[in-house]
């Protein structure tokens, strides 16, 4: 990207940028609910009558420490991330038909020429010297955002008043 100024080209990966850190912040949060959902399989007072909750609870534990890790090298633009999020999307292909979308699309964020770059130490050097251009999320994403929060505690607390 030389001839450009690191401002200009910043602001030209810049959605790429956001979406990579929105994958990580998404990958942090379902870690931290599949960890939580391994704990309470562990930890659950019916477990002597359901041995099966040992294994599976481990499992879940693993594999959220492992989205926890890489969610949070996804947010910084860490490029050795990039191996274990084309596995997993490659995986998520056979999930048809939202699991081969959301696989696909992984694959092409990661490998196109914008998601090469934007893990490249010479874009880590730009975000140094750039570090006033930000994205900005419109006001409308961020009412979604609450709303569906407020709608997933809802339904948390509604399956816990039901048993």
């Amino acid at each position: 990207m030389s001839g450009n100024s690191p401002e200009v080209v910043r602001r030209r990966f810049l959605k790429r940028e956001t979406h990579f850190k929105q994958m990580g912040a998404l990958n942090f949060l379902v870690g931290l609910v599949t960890l939580l959902a391994g704990i309470a399989l562990l930890f659950s007072p019916q477990k002597a009558a359901t041995l099966p909750n040992v294994p599976f609870g481990s499992l879940l534990i693993l594999l959220s420490l492992i989205y926890i890790v890489m969610g949070r090298m996804l947010q910084k633009l860490d490029p050795r991330v990039r191996i274990p999020m084309t596995v997993i999307a490659l995986f998520e292909i056979i999930g048809f038909p939202m699991g081969t979308i959301k696989g696909l699309y992984f694959l092409y964020l990661f490998h196109s020429v914008e998601g090469k770059y934007v893990f490249s130490q010479e874009y880590k050097s730009i975000i140094t010297v750039t570090p006033h251009v930000k994205n900005k999320t419109s006001k409308g994403a961020l009412i979604l955002l609450v709303v569906l929060i407020i709608v997933m505690v809802f339904v948390l607390i509604l399956a816990s008043l039901s048993k």
